[in-house]
């Protein structure tokens, strides 16, 4: 960008509006790196950029830490692309130094090779990734060198595919059904699924209750959530249909939006959605910049659905006497869907590395990766499923590639924190919060071994981290 540090002096002593005195100060984050690593040889940052006169921005605090300690961050700048832990990200992600550093960002490129874009005109047309000399496209490329997923793919096709047939097989005989098609996968009780045993503000109430027990700081968390009205959880007329958890950086506070719907989803809102929120408010009271607010998207899911898990001792607070058929069926459901997401993975591997196949051609890829990874799976009602169609509803296909493969390391990373709760709660429990608090300041590898995980890429990590929801579900009366 030509930015130097005298020019953004300049610019933030200038007499400007706020919002371009903020868009300034955000420069100052997104190239502090480059500004003192590349033209100031890693000293400190000048006296008069960290006492400017006059700074509203909250950011410029973030700001000037940011400056103050960039030396000791200098892999922001090259261990974004080729990370400290060894394993690069994939060609696709875009700079991180050019989008300012931030996580969030990143360049979205097309689907599988072929399939229709709209030009600027509207038109239709096929949008095919850059081929280069070797014939292959570049982000096959980039995922050759970096498919450290086919040897995971590849423990879960041994480990979880024949205990998935067994747990469908136990469903289908429980439903009285003498073939499980794909309609049937989510009703696992022949007269219905838990159901909350109160409204809504029941739900909240009960929540607040369990978390004070987890521990203190789960308790000080939602008595926080709760008195500064950080959930937007109850349904109505025009609200947007979606769920999330998000920041609110300058006052140190996680936001929660969904609906409620009077299922079991509720007590996952309770619990994954806050157990994002709960990392974001440990993380923005560790960390001391925000770009360490929000940690990497191989890392994130392991908080929300690892407090899925702490949550299962207090269900029969949210369900009364339908605790157990929660449990069982929140915890079938996590195991049943890591199949499905390397097959997710697999396919995109095989689709960006065959540029040329047709529509046709790419279905018949994902049905062979359905009787590899779901051979339980029919579909003999809709012979477009049939043939393999199912796959076109994944929009991570199209928009995040090779994202989804990350569901599935954070589900091994939860189910590890199951088994060690089981073992050694206050172990587990002192584990959870460190990797909580450490959000997003350390590398993918360097995080797993801060929270005592084991890497899911290493031989029978798997195995290992499945030990105990195999046997809580294999020894559960609901397989009888």
């Amino acid at each position: 960008m030509g930015l130097s540090l005298r020019g953004v002096v300049a610019l933030l002593q200038h007499k400007c509006s706020r919002k371009i005195r903020g868009e300034a100060v955000n420069l100052v984050v997104a190239h502090g790196v480059d500004m003192l690593c590349q033209r100031q040889g890693g000293a400190a940052a000048p006296p008069q950029l960290l006492q400017l006169p006059g700074i509203v921005n909250p950011a410029a605090q973030q700001a000037q830490e940011f400056i103050q300690t960039a030396h000791r961050f200098s892999f922001l700048r090259q261990g974004l692309k080729r990370r400290p832990d060894g394993i690069s990200r994939p060609a696709f992600w875009c700079d991180w130094d050019e989008l300012g550093c931030s996580h969030q960002m990143h360049r979205p490129v097309p689907g599988p090779a072929g399939l229709p874009h709209r030009n600027a005109a509207g038109q239709a047309q096929a949008v095919r990734p850059k081929v280069v000399a070797s014939g292959k496209t570049q982000v096959a490329l980039a995922a050759d060198r970096n498919d450290t997923g086919k040897a995971f793919r590849e423990q879960v096709r041994t480990e979880l595919v024949p205990l998935c047939e067994q747990l469908y097989a136990a469903q289908a005989k429980r439903i009285g059904v003498d073939t499980l098609m794909f309609y049937d996968e989510k009703r696992v009780f022949p007269d219905g699924n838990a159901v909350p045993a109160g409204d809504d503000d029941f739900m909240v109430e009960e929540a607040r209750k369990m978390y004070h027990k987890i521990s203190p700081e789960t308790g000080e968390f939602i008595d926080f959530m709760i008195e500064h009205e950080l959930m937007d959880l109850k349904n109505k007329p025009g609200k947007a249909a979606t769920g999330y958890m998000t920041f609110l950086p300058d006052y140190r506070a996680p936001f929660v939006f969904s609906n409620f719907n009077q299922t079991i989803f509720d007590m996952q809102v309770l619990t994954h959605e806050l157990g994002h929120a709960f990392a974001g408010y440990m993380a923005m009271r560790e960390q001391p910049i925000t770009e360490y607010y929000s940690e990497s998207t191989d890392i994130a899911e392991i908080h929300s659905m690892s407090m899925e898990q702490f949550s299962y001792p207090y269900a029969e607070a949210f369900f009364g006497k339908y605790a157990d058929k929660f449990r069982f069926a929140h915890l079938q459901e996590a195991i049943t869907f890591v199949p499905f997401g390397v097959a997710v993975d697999e396919f995109q591997h095989i689709c960006y590395a065959n540029p040329e196949l047709t529509p046709k051609e790419r279905t018949a890829e994902w049905k062979k990766l359905e009787e590899k990874y779901m051979p339980w799976r029919k579909y003999d009602v809709d012979d477009f499923f049939d043939r393999g169609g199912f796959w076109y509803h994944k929009l991570h296909i199209y928009l995040y590639p090779f994202y989804y493969i990350n569901y599935t390391l954070t589900t091994m990373g939860a189910m590890e924190f199951k088994k060690k709760n089981y073992e050694n709660h206050e172990t587990a429990w002192q584990d959870y919060l460190n990797l909580c608090k450490c959000g997003g300041s350390m590398s993918y590898l360097e995080t797993l071994r801060y929270a005592n995980l084991s890497n899911p890429f290493e031989p029978g990590s798997v195995a290992r981290a499945m030990e105990v929801a195999k046997q809580e579900l294999m020894n559960s009366p609901f397989m009888r």
